[in-house]
């Protein structure tokens, strides 16, 4: 045993073995002060209900990070409100006065096109033809054809007839 002791140490890797070691060691107690921190920062924010949920250090390190709530938009879930007008009684858009939101019901059209829509009205002052939103990026003329019976250019003229329009037209 004596012998195999002398030329254990004799070797030339067994320096090289003992700082490997060492260093696998000293990165395990620095990822367990890491974890450690993680889960002292997701306590502090945690609300009781939850804390209680993630006593258990692998539901710790599981659960989210929690985020502060931020307070939703008085009309988040509902519709827009009745002032813009841009929906129709049958429920078309009105594309000459709908606004992002509205915009958005729409075949095809998320958050990103909507937007793209409103500017390039902004820029053209108005749509003249429906065929203006061709201008849009990732509008062609599939998708147009989609949204067509979805859309109306101008808000309808008024059900009593043009009563309410200026003589002389």
């Amino acid at each position: 045993m004596a012998q195999a002791l002398a030329d254990l140490r004799a070797s030339a890797w067994v320096p090289i073995a003992l700082k490997l070691a060492a260093g696998a060691l000293g990165l395990v107690i620095l990822s367990g002060i890491g974890f450690v921190a993680a889960l002292r920062g997701l306590d502090a924010e945690l609300p009781a209900t939850q804390m209680a949920l993630t006593a258990d250090l692998g539901k710790a390190w599981l659960a989210p990070p929690s985020v502060p709530a931020v307070p939703a938009p008085v009309d988040a879930g509902a519709p827009a409100p009745a002032s813009t007008g841009g929906i129709t009684a049958d429920g078309r858009v009105i594309l000459n006065r709908a606004d992002a939101h509205e915009l958005r019901k729409l075949p095809g059209v998320g958050a990103r096109r909507a937007e793209a829509i409103v500017k390039l009205r902004e820029r053209l002052g108005r749509f003249r033809r429906i065929q203006d939103l061709l201008r849009v990026r990732g509008i062609g003329p599939r998708s147009l054809r989609r949204m067509r019976p979805h859309l109306v250019l101008d808000p309808p003229e008024p059900a009593d007839g043009g009563a309410s329009a200026p003589a002389g037209r």
